[in-house]
């Protein structure tokens, strides 16, 4: 849609720049324009309650200013109704209430005339700018053993969860979904069972909507949603337990091959800190394998954060929003957020 000034026809959207914003209304002649409201200038103002849908002379309408006239591309053009029923529909209004200038104001109004559709620029680009702002979330969770496995969405995951042979791994793998389910829902409005979900050939879930990871360790989550790019990586250092044996053996694990020397039991935490962070970038690039000694120490764009309990555990999260990063528990359907104890 393109806006000049023209010579008005009945049945033409037009508009005038009031300077913050512009006033719309329905042509129906120079005696009669149909518009949701006077014009919003000082001598005009009034109680919203009170603005109603009205028609003026085109003079009362400008208020001084140039009018424009909405000038359509195909798309549109075929999308809107016929001129004379863009008049009926704009003069059957008159009268009506219930302005609100946000959601139902002279944009609206005039929009609704000519496509039977309520849309305003305003509104549109701030639901735009609210859902493109930064946000990087992360959810921590507990998994309760004595929760039976179910059924989630997609059924490819639900299969990949099944057949899982390691019974407390399968129940890692189902909380985790979970978590992600409710954290795509609760930071980016995101119905799960409305998104397309694969996996690839690295095994590594995507969706279509949104970016996301998953760690597990010593049985707690944790997953990291974000609208971009996002890594998360996860290690419990807590005291030695059933599920967790040796707290100092993810630090073992190869990550220190290229120095020759394995880690230091008293040094776990920084060489864990060294291990999250290097996973987590990793994850957040998905690609190749995981060959620690090709990740700098210290990757661009990664955090690393030692929680305290109950989380007890030092995680990384590598993104392009890490400066928006916000961290939580989800426990017993409780959304609590948390801060971290202290940077490594």
């Amino acid at each position: 849609m393109n806006w000049s000034p023209d010579q008005c026809r009945p049945g033409d959207m037009i508009r005038v720049n009031l300077g913050v914003f512009h006033h719309y209304g329905i042509f129906v002649s120079e005696e009669q324009v149909v518009h949701f409201g006077l014009p919003p200038i000082p001598e005009n103002r009034m109680p919203q309650d009170e603005i109603a849908v009205l028609t003026t002379d085109i003079d009362t309408f400008a208020c001084g200013r140039i009018v424009e006239v909405a000038r359509f591309d195909k798309e549109e053009a075929a999308a809107k109704f016929p001129p004379e029923e863009i008049v009926s529909r704009a003069l059957s209004r008159l009268g009506e209430k219930g302005y609100n200038l946000i959601h139902n104001n002279c944009e609206h109004f005039a929009n609704d005339c000519v496509f039977g559709l309520k849309r305003c620029s305003v509104e549109e680009e701030a639901r735009r700018r609210w859902n493109n702002r930064p946000i990087l979330d992360v959810y921590f969770s507990p998994v309760d053993r004595t929760v039976p496995v179910g059924t989630v969405y997609p059924p490819e995951r639900a299969s990949e969860t099944e057949a899982c042979a390691d019974p407390r791994l399968r129940q890692d793998k189902y909380r985790s979904w979970l978590t992600l389910c409710f954290a795509l829902k609760n930071s980016l409005s995101l119905d799960p069972e409305t998104l397309a979900f694969e996996k690839t050939k690295r095994g590594k879930w995507l969706c279509d909507k949104a970016f996301f990871s998953i760690a597990h360790s010593g049985g707690w989550i944790a997953v990291a949603v974000s609208n971009r790019d996002v890594g998360i990586d996860l290690e419990r250092i807590s005291a030695p337990d059933e599920e967790n044996n040796n707290a100092c053996e993810p630090a073992r694990r190869g990550v220190f091959k290229r120095r020759g020397a394995k880690p230091d039991a008293g040094a776990a935490p920084e060489q864990l800190a060294e291990l999250t962070r290097k996973q987590a970038a990793y994850k957040r690039d998905g690609r190749g394998k995981f060959s620690p000694g090709r990740i700098p120490a210290d990757p661009p764009q990664t955090m690393t954060r030692r929680f305290d309990a109950p989380v007890g555990a030092i995680a990384s999260v590598s993104g392009a929003n890490i400066r928006n990063v916000r961290f939580h528990i989800l426990q017993n359907d409780t959304v609590t957020m948390i801060t971290p104890l202290s940077e490594l």
